[in-house]
């Protein structure tokens, strides 16, 4: 089943502030908050119990990065990069617009 988790300030703190909804706040998350977590809930006539998934939340992160591709006109190219993260991230593409052409300026003054 696991281990009973009790109320300690700082840590777990368990509550029903109101409208018979039971509350648990885990402050300050460690690794070994991760994982199943069960409630359960019983009386004379029975019990029952509900359980959820605590997953630790990480950044976006390029598993692969993509290579640059030479493509002629008129061909399908396809680009493709691996991104891990929790919550799955969402993925968008931009084109660039700005040219990567350099220029080089002169002024000529007159004094």
């Amino acid at each position: 089943r696991g281990v009973a988790l009790v109320s300690r300030p700082g840590t777990y703190e368990m509550s029903m502030p109101d409208d018979d909804q039971h509350a648990l706040r885990i402050q300050r998350v460690r690794n070994s908050d991760i994982g199943q977590l069960v409630v359960t809930a019983s009386n004379q006539f029975g019990s029952d119990l509900c359980t959820l998934q605590l997953a630790m939340a990480v950044p976006p992160k390029f598993e692969s990065i993509m290579e640059d591709v030479d493509v002629h006109v008129g061909e399908t190219s396809r680009l493709a990069v691996v991104v891990e993260g929790k919550p799955d991230p969402d993925i968008l593409w931009f084109k660039v617009l700005y040219s990567t052409q350099t220029f080089h300026l002169t002024s000529a003054l007159s004094t």
